[in-house]
C-alpha cells in the first residue's frame, strides 16, 4: 500500500453543534438581535437545525415577573437554516431568509460575518416583502 492510498482520518462538528456556536456568537456580536425558534418564539442558543432572528432587547425576566398586559410584538426580520432539504441547505451550505425588504442590508452583514467565523457559504433570500412578527407560524 503506497503512502497516498493510506487511509485517513477526518474531523467534522456536528452541525448542531455548531449552531449552538453560532446562536452564542450572534448574541455576542448582535445584541439588537434576538433569537427564537421556528414559530419565532424567544429562545437560548442551542443545538438546532435553524433560528429566526427578532428585533428588539430580549426580556429576560422570568415569567412571573412579567405584567399581565399586552405588550408590541417584535419584528421576526429572519430565519437561518443549517439543514434542511425544504429550503436546500446543508452542513456547508446554509440559506438564511430575509422577512422585509428594509432588513436586506442588515441581515447581509450579519451572513458576511458568519461566512467568515464559520467558514461555510450562506445563501441569502428575500422570502418576503413584508416583516413577520414574533410568535406567528412561517410554514
Amino acid at each position: 500500500m503506497s503512502a497516498q492510498s493510506k487511509p485517513s482520518v477526518t474531523f467534522a462538528e456536528s452541525i448542531n453543534i455548531k449552531a449552538r456556536r453560532v446562536g452564542e456568537y450572534t448574541q455576542q456580536m448582535y445584541p439588537d438581535l434576538v433569537l427564537a425558534d421556528h414559530v419565532g418564539y424567544p429562545c437560548k442558543p442551542g443545538e438546532t437545525g435553524e433560528y429566526s432572528f427578532l428585533l428588539g432587547p430580549l426580556d429576560t425576566r422570568a415569567w412571573w415577573q412579567k405584567p399581565f398586559i399586552r405588550r408590541r410584538l417584535r419584528p421576526l426580520i429572519g430565519r437561518l437554516y443549517f439543514r434542511g432539504d425544504h429550503v436546500q441547505a446543508t452542513h456547508k451550505k446554509w440559506v438564511l431568509e430575509i422577512y422585509g425588504r428594509n432588513h436586506v442590508e442588515r441581515l447581509k452583514a450579519l451572513a458576511e460575518d458568519l461566512v467568515g467565523k464559520f467558514e461555510v457559504e450562506i445563501h441569502v433570500r428575500l422570502a418576503s416583502e413584508e416583516t413577520h412578527w414574533e410568535w406567528s407560524d412561517l410554514r
